[in-house]
C-alpha cells in the first residue's frame, strides 16, 4: 500500500484528509475485499476446477486494478498535499454564501462611532370622506375602469361587424 506510505511523508492520516480522499480509500479497501474474498475462493478445495481458472483470471484483473487504484490515490494525496492551503480557504468561504453579481459599494465609516439617531415616526393621517382608504379602494376602481373599458370595446367592435354584414 503505496498511499499509506505517501499519508505519512506528508504527515497526513485518514482523518485529517478530505471526504473526497476518504471515499478513495474506501474504494480502495472494497477492492482488496474483493481480492481477499476471490483467494479465499480459490483457497476453498471445493471449489472446481473449471471456475478455478476463471476466478484465477479474475483475481489477476483485480490485483493490477488494486495496484493501479494504488497509484491514482497516491497522486490524489500528492495532490491534496499540494493544494491543501487553498482548500481550507474556499472551505471557509463556503460559509459565506455566493457573491451578488451587482454588488453595490458599502461605505464604511470607521471615524464616527457614535450611533446613528433614530428617526421619529411621522403620524399618518386618517381618510376622511371620499378620499380612497388603505384597503384597496383605488384599485376597486382601477379595476371597474378595465372592464367599463372592456366592455366598450366589445361593443363597438360587435357594432361594426353588424354593420360590415348588412352592407352585403
Amino acid at each position: 500500500m503505496k498511499w499509506k506510505q505517501a499519508l505519512a511523508d506528508y504527515n497526513l492520516t485518514e482523518e485529517t484528509i478530505s471526504i473526497g480522499l476518504k471515499k478513495k480509500i474506501q474504494e480502495y479497501y472494497g477492492i482488496k475485499a474483493g481480492v481477499d474474498e476471490l483467494k479465499d475462493s480459490i483457497n476453498d478445495e471445493s471449489t472446481p476446477e473449471e471456475e478455478l481458472e476463471d476466478l484465477q483470471n479474475e483475481l489477476a484483473d483485480l490485483e493490477d486494478s488494486l495496484e493501479e487504484y494504488d497509484i491514482k490515490l497516491v497522486r490524489a494525496i500528492e495532490v491534496y498535499d499540494k493544494n491543501k492551503d487553498k482548500y481550507a480557504e474556499l472551505s471557509k468561504n463556503l460559509g459565506k454564501g455566493r457573491p451578488k453579481k451587482n454588488p453595490t459599494p458599502q461605505v464604511v465609516d470607521n471615524q464616527n462611532n457614535n450611533p446613528a439617531p433614530t428617526p421619529t415616526p411621522t403620524p399618518t393621517p386618517t381618510p376622511q370622506g371620499n378620499e380612497p382608504s388603505g384597503d384597496g379602494g383605488e384599485k376597486k376602481k382601477k379595476g371597474f375602469g378595465y372592464f367599463a373599458l372592456a366592455i366598450a370595446i366589445g361593443v363597438i367592435s360587435l357594432g361594426a361587424v353588424s354593420l360590415f354584414k348588412n352592407n352585403d
